[in-house]
């Protein structure tokens, strides 16, 4: 568990770094709420835009990705998945759908 939140705490001073509040109240809140959600789960959720910065930082991280150069212009469908009903992610059909529909617009 000591390694985990060694690592939660990494990417949440990563995260508020890149957004201009690192040591920030807010920083030093949400790292107190992750610590506790760790405690009390095991695991914690991050919020929309937490995820969304994530998402780009393993893009840029990624050692074989020749496309990383332009990791902070990524956009992250989030959205797309966001406005569905839940049913629509379950059933095969629509999710795989949703994700042709997502390449088809990283394609063009």
């Amino acid at each position: 568990m000591d390694e985990i939140k060694k690592h939660a705490i990494h990417f949440f001073n990563q995260y508020y770094s890149s957004v201009k509040r690192l040591n920030s109240e807010s920083h030093q809140q949400r790292i107190k709420e992750v610590m506790k959600e760790l405690d009390l789960k095991g695991t914690y959720s991050l919020k929309e835009t937490e995820l969304i910065f994530g998402t780009k930082l393993a893009w840029r991280n990624a050692p074989r990705c020749i496309g990383r150069i332009q990791w902070s212009k990524l956009q992250v469908g989030w959205w797309q998945l966001n406005n569905l009903p839940i049913i629509d992610l379950i059933r095969p059909k629509s999710f795989l759908q949703v994700l042709l529909q997502m390449c088809f617009k990283c394609k063009h």
